[in-house]
């Protein structure tokens, strides 16, 4: 059957928020694309890929704490730019 309507327990999310989400999601991109290309691999091979400083540090070519110190940084740098959209997501 159809047209029983079913509750999601949520907002519903109409079109307007997926225009929010792909701002949101253009916004990321261009922070990461923007961070410099050492930050940006050891932020990604660490945080996305899942791999250990050391895997990162072996796959670069650096010291495991070069590996720590370019996550770091970058870490920070995307939560300042990115601030605004932190907050809302809260």
């Amino acid at each position: 059957g159809g047209g029983a309507s079913r509750g999601h327990g949520g907002t519903t999310r109409g079109p307007g928020n997926r225009a929010d989400d792909a701002e949101a999601l253009a916004r990321v991109r261009a922070a990461m694309d923007a961070l410099p290309e050492a930050q940006r691999v050891a932020l990604v091979l660490h945080a996305w890929e899942g791999l250990g400083y050391g895997d990162v540090a072996e796959l670069l070519g650096c010291s495991y704490d070069a590996v720590r110190v370019a996550v770091a940084h970058g870490r920070r740098t995307l939560r300042r730019r990115l601030a605004d959209l932190l907050e809302d997501g809260s």
